[in-house]
């Protein structure tokens, strides 16, 4: 089970990070749907959070690269109930300009697909 989540959870985030780094306005855009009314990403924080607690319940390795697994559930798990708790926080890059979230999620991006790369490489190559 183990290794199906980490698969799983590694590509995903290999193509999340891609998709950052090569398509910085569409992300610009969903963001600043939240931003103007934070109560509509209840549903992805709620999918979030099940998510994150699912690979933590199927996935608690903390050796080598399986940890990034691991300490993605656990950042899903956290990010998925703060902002179910405290929605307004989706507020604050509200005053961050377009061309701003535009390079902060490319240099994002680019640090997501390589560490995904290494991991998909692990999980699912090796």
């Amino acid at each position: 089970m183990s290794e199906i989540v980490a698969s799983v959870a590694s590509v995903t985030l290999l193509v999340l990070g891609l998709s950052f780094l090569l398509q910085p306005p569409m992300w610009v855009s969903y963001l600043r749907v939240f931003t103007a009314d934070p109560h509509r990403a209840v549903p992805l924080n709620l999918m979030m959070l099940v998510l994150g607690l699912l690979i933590v319940a199927a996935h608690s390795e903390w050796e080598g690269w399986a940890v990034v697994v691991t300490v993605l559930g656990w950042v899903m798990v956290a990010k998925g109930a703060v902002n179910l708790l405290f929605p307004q926080i989706l507020k604050l890059p509200a005053g961050i300009s377009d061309a701003s979230l535009r390079t902060y999620l490319r240099i994002v991006g680019l640090i997501t697909a390589a560490i995904a790369s290494v991991v998909v490489y692990d999980a699912v190559l090796k």
